[in-house]
């Protein structure tokens, strides 16, 4: 795909493996934004001839499609996107999640008149649908207004979804997602944002979690399944010190949910 004169306003990262179906639905809710002031950059973790022809038929002559085969997972992808991007913002959509249609137009709005945070944060709406080879069927959605929450407890587990951020794109070329993470890589990309900036809450639903219904879908699960989750909540834990004793507490008590131990003094 090939590159617009002018750089656009938004730059969103769409990462994708192996699930055309799914990347058709995101790429058809970028499309149908009310806000056109952005660029889609497409990382694909796998060359298939089903990914490139949803590329082919859903991305416009400003966006850009990177196929890189390899299966490294989204870590790498979405770092790769991270420099191809163009935007004065960043955001990020999983191939099986998407946006409402006046969330850009939202955001835009907000960020033109105060282009003071760092990071902003929506509301969300979390999607639960069975998936098969008859297509998507909905279940139910539930309404998840992120407006009181206490950004301190994300020191502890995560709570905001990647794709319900929108970041400076200075800040985040600043920091990488870990790429040696098997879960929960975006919660670490999220305390190194934290760590640097700060976070201000948009008071708009805009994004879109779709959960499937089989729990074997589930990354998260997997890696819980094979008590990957609980090593990567360590490599978190270390790599990010606890600000207080409160939040070393609620850690310990963290690992122990997750049938894992580890040093006070470490985390």
């Amino acid at each position: 795909m090939g590159v617009g004169v002018s750089a656009p306003f938004l730059s969103v990262i769409v990462t994708t493996h192996h699930r055309p179906q799914l990347l058709s639905r995101a790429l058809e809710a970028l499309r149908r934004q009310s806000f056109q002031e952005f660029e889609i950059i497409l990382c694909a973790d796998e060359g298939s001839e089903e990914t490139r022809r949803v590329a082919s038929e859903q991305l416009r002559d400003t966006d850009t499609f990177v196929s890189r085969p390899g299966t490294r997972g989204p870590a790498a992808s979405r770092n790769l996107g991270v420099t191809r991007a163009r935007g004065q913002y960043i955001l990020f959509l999983d191939d099986d999640d998407s946006f409402e249609p006046a969330y850009f137009a939202a955001l835009a709005a907000r960020l033109q008149a105060d282009p003071g945070p760092g990071v902003l944060y929506a509301n969300l709406t979390v999607v639960l649908e069975s998936r098969g080879p008859e297509g998507i069927v909905f279940r139910e959605a539930r309404r998840q207004a992120n407006r009181n929450l206490d950004l301190r407890w994300l020191w502890v587990s995560n709570f905001l979804s990647n794709n319900s951020i929108a970041v400076a794109t200075h800040l985040a070329r600043r920091v990488t997602v870990d790429e040696r993470l098997r879960s929960h890589e975006d919660w670490d990309y999220l305390l190194a944002l934290l760590a640097i900036t700060d976070f201000e809450h948009l008071d708009v639903f805009g994004p879109a979690v779709h959960v499937s219904a089989n729990p074997a879908e589930h990354r998260n699960e997997r890696a819980k399944r094979d008590r990957q989750i609980g090593l990567d909540f360590i490599a978190i834990y270390r790599k990010w010190p606890a600000p207080d004793e409160r939040i070393r507490a609620a850690r310990l008590e963290q690992l122990r949910t997750l049938g894992v131990s580890g040093d006070p003094a470490a985390i």
